[in-house]
């Protein structure tokens, strides 16, 4: 049951914010949807609700408010991401949780090598220059100083 909780907690983010796109009556949609869970999935869904602490009811509200205030191309990324993930085999999933909790785990430093080094791989496999970030503007020009000769117009 236990690599099924990371799977139903998706489910049920799934199923709040479906409603904040769906434009329809909120508890129609969730009641339909729930009648067509399998009766081990609603088990499940209720064990699992049974276990949310306050605090964790109003971390998933908040996350849900945030989702509705973004733009709707990025809510519909965010849509399709998932989407694409849970297509995923459960074990390539777990591979990716496992691969992200390490990412998170690094140093600021050795996020930034690990980003470099991809680049390099990237910039010998396509034997051209990666995208980099804009330089930072270069500073104005500082002023001319008071006793400084003005420029001089040549003929």
């Amino acid at each position: 049951m236990k690599k099924r909780l990371p799977q139903l907690s998706i489910l049920a983010l799934v199923l709040v914010t479906s409603v904040a796109w769906s434009g329809t009556d909120p508890l129609a949609a969730n009641r339909a949807r729930w009648e067509r869970l399998p009766p081990a999935e609603r088990q499940a869904l209720r064990e699992r609700a049974a276990r949310l602490t306050p605090e964790r009811l109003a971390l998933l509200r908040e996350r849900l408010a945030r989702f509705r205030a973004l733009p709707e191309p990025t809510r519909q990324a965010l849509r399709d991401g998932l989407r694409r993930f849970l297509q995923l085999s459960p074990e390539r999933r777990q591979e990716l949780r496992e691969r992200f909790q390490a990412w998170r785990r690094l140093s600021e430093t050795e996020r930034r090598q690990l980003r470099e080094q991809f680049r390099e791989r990237i910039r010998a496999r396509l034997g051209q220059a990666f995208p980099r970030r804009l330089p930072p503007p270069a500073p104005a020009d500082p002023a001319p100083a008071k006793d400084a000769e003005p420029p001089r117009r040549s003929e």
